[in-house]
């Protein structure tokens, strides 16, 4: 590997992503990469994986269901998700590089 390839891996991010809430208030995990929620921003895949495995492992807590109440109600056209899709939301999390093509189709 030379110098110039390994600055340009070094640049490289990665987002933990989100899906998408429908209007109905379900989990819309099927619509485009691009229209999901960009929850964090790491500098490894491994540091996104272990965030990623750590939110889909545990049980959904009050903390993380009421902080997802005050963001829906934030965002005012966001429903509250119930507890049970708030789980599946959780369950659907992906790890994406940045330079991800499925980011910037329309």
């Amino acid at each position: 590997m030379n110098l110039r390839h390994a600055a340009a891996l070094a640049l490289v991010g990665w987002y933990l992503m989100v899906p998408p809430i429908a209007s109905n208030g379900r989990v819309d995990a099927n619509v485009s990469l691009r229209k999901w929620w960009k929850f964090e921003i790491f500098d490894s895949a491994q540091e996104c994986r272990a965030t990623l495995l750590e939110m889909k492992g545990s049980p959904v807590t009050d903390a993380q269901w009421e902080a997802s109440r005050r963001a829906a109600l934030e965002l005012r056209n966001t429903p509250t998700l119930n507890r049970a899709e708030l789980k599946k939301r959780l369950s659907e999390l992906l790890c994406v590089q940045d330079d991800d093509p499925r980011l910037k189709e329309k």
